[in-house]
């Protein structure tokens, strides 16, 4: 099939061929841009959090108003109770877990000097930085959360430090980071033995911290895309909140009898505090919780691109019907002068496909320029190029398909239709 014979004849039908073109590269642009923040977000749900979820229970206590009971001491107490308690195997209260409601965050640096000018208004993020979510917990919070160690050691119970009055964070003087972590801002994944300098709010300079483990994985409270959604570290200091948040380990099928009887041991020993409705959950409850709008962001968005992919190929199958009816005659005058069905049939398809290949590849060029824009309203990466030959060749497909049946039409049409 030679393109001369095509050309001219999308010359003489332009506002159709036009409608056609448009039609595809607005598809094609929004199809690469959807399809690219579905795989992001599916990530998202998918992602580990590297801790044992199906094992946890989360039981979150708040002190009254006006309380003056030493909060450390209590947490302390309450912990060997509910150590004792049926179907526990380890206990810890903490701060933070992943994709959790508090999510303190510090810039940790490899050199103080970095640190210190960071913490004096200067640019972080830099060479050997990465901000960083910050997690403290009572001793064996790592055993309680199944964290894997995959080089060093756990916190030895001397490690362990308390917050001074008035700071938020203790100043810990040894920490475990993700592999990760430790990557971003070494080179290498096993940093065991190395320092980390970070600015505790409060301090007069950088803290030298040293590095004494490292975790597989552990994700951060508000995660975001990226290798950036595992860059967190666990410090060997004490929880400084005056609340407690309390992690059960347990075997799955026993985790509400466990929270129903942890509660109520917790009331009893703590007249003068409280236990929200809400601080009460399975881990998965908190993640399904977390998740929620980024499944329900997903399936509206591929429900939206497969209609949209459904209005293009019945578009595409509409101004193809329209188009042999328009061109009956000359069909049939092909057909008299020798032309095969076969023949008329490899013409429409032919050139559909140049529609639609032409379509295509000004929507790669759509889609590039519609990423830019919503990479500055949203909190998206750029568009990886090998979404936009995907994307084109699922068009062009499309197209073919949507093709076929006028295409198939336009081939029976009788030789007589020359005459009429």
């Amino acid at each position: 099939m030679h393109l001369p014979p095509l050309i001219a004849s999308l010359r003489r039908h332009k506002m159709t061929a036009l409608m056609l073109f448009l039609q595809i590269a607005l598809s094609c642009a929004i199809v690469c841009n959807v399809s690219f923040i579905v795989i992001q977000r599916i990530s998202v749900v998918r992602v580990s959090t590297g801790i044992a979820e199906h094992e946890l229970s989360i039981v979150q206590m708040l002190p009254r108003a006006g309380a003056t009971e030493n909060a450390e001491v209590r947490r302390r107490e309450d912990i060997e109770q509910l150590r004792q308690l049926q179907d526990v195997v380890s206990v810890a209260a903490v701060d933070a877990i992943p994709l959790g409601p508090f999510d303190g965050q510090l810039y940790a640096c490899q050199d103080a000097a970095t640190s210190n000018g960071i913490n004096s208004g200067g640019a972080g993020g830099g060479e050997g930085c990465a901000l960083s979510s910050i997690f403290n917990g009572t001793p064996g919070t790592v055993k309680t959360l199944g964290l894997k160690i995959v080089s060093g050691r756990d916190f030895l119970a001397s490690e362990y430090s308390t917050a001074k009055a008035g700071m938020p964070l203790a100043e810990a003087k040894s920490v475990i980071l993700t592999r990760t972590l430790a990557k971003k801002m070494f080179g290498v994944e096993n940093a065991v033995g190395r320092n980390i300098y970070i600015n505790f709010p409060g301090s007069d300079g950088a803290t030298e911290i040293l590095v004494v483990g490292i975790v597989d994985t552990l994700l951060r409270p508000h995660p975001g895309a990226g290798e950036s959604s595992q860059y967190s570290l666990i410090l060997s200091g004490l929880p400084s909140n005056p609340s407690s948040t309390f992690v059960l380990r347990s075997a799955p099928n026993n985790r509400r009898a466990v929270i129903k009887a942890a509660v109520a041991m917790l009331h009893s020993r703590n007249p003068t505090s409280f236990i929200p409705e809400n601080g009460v959950s399975t881990y998965d409850e908190i993640k399904a919780k977390y998740l929620e709008h980024d499944e329900s962001m997903i399936e509206l968005l591929l429900a939206a691109m497969f209609g949209l992919l459904a209005v293009t190929g019945i578009g595409i199958a509409g101004l193809s019907n329209f188009w042999v009816n328009l061109r009956r005659k000359q069909i049939g005058v092909r057909r008299a002068i020798g032309a095969r069905r076969a023949d008329i049939l490899t013409y429409f398809l032919c050139e559909n496909a140049l529609i639609s290949g032409v379509g295509a590849i000004i929507g790669c060029g759509l889609a590039l320029g519609l990423n830019r824009v919503l990479m500055s309203f949203y909190e998206l990466d750029a568009l990886p190029l090998y979404y936009l030959p995907v994307g084109a060749l699922l068009l062009l497909v499309l197209g073919q398909l949507a093709a076929v049946p006028p295409a198939v039409r336009a081939s029976s049409v009788p030789p007589v239709e020359a005459i009429r």
